[in-house]
């Protein structure tokens, strides 16, 4: 099984980036690969991607964002992973259902930069 994770990294106060252009050089120059696809057919301005933690054998929602629905169908028709229905912006006005702590490797890397300033 080869798990692929996808990973946007903000600077601080610089708001969502939804294009591989918008994205400064100095995060992309540590990706392994950059597929720039556009932007989704289904982009609204604020609203972020979904996050799905998949650290643990259990599939966890981090972030309910674009396409959840679809995302939630594909999981359940294709590999039989059922994960929660959409709380609703009324509980989770920017859709995060749990927090996840940094990964050792982001830890790093955000010690050696000036992402985080």
């Amino acid at each position: 099984m080869t798990t692929v994770l996808v990973m946007t990294v903000l600077k601080l106060l610089t708001g969502n980036k939804y294009r591989l252009e918008d994205i400064p050089d100095e995060i992309k120059d540590i990706a392994d690969i950059a597929i720039d696809y556009g932007l989704s057919k289904w982009w609204v301005h604020g609203l972020g991607a979904t996050i799905l933690d998949l650290s643990t054998p259990k599939v966890e929602v981090v972030r309910v964002g674009a396409c959840y629905e679809t995302i939630k169908d594909l999981l359940q028709r294709f590999w039989g992973v059922e994960i929660p229905p959409d709380p609703g912006r009324a509980i989770a006005p920017h859709g995060n259902v749990k927090d996840l702590p940094p990964s050792e490797s982001l830890k790093k890397l955000l010690e050696k930069s000036s992402i985080a300033a």
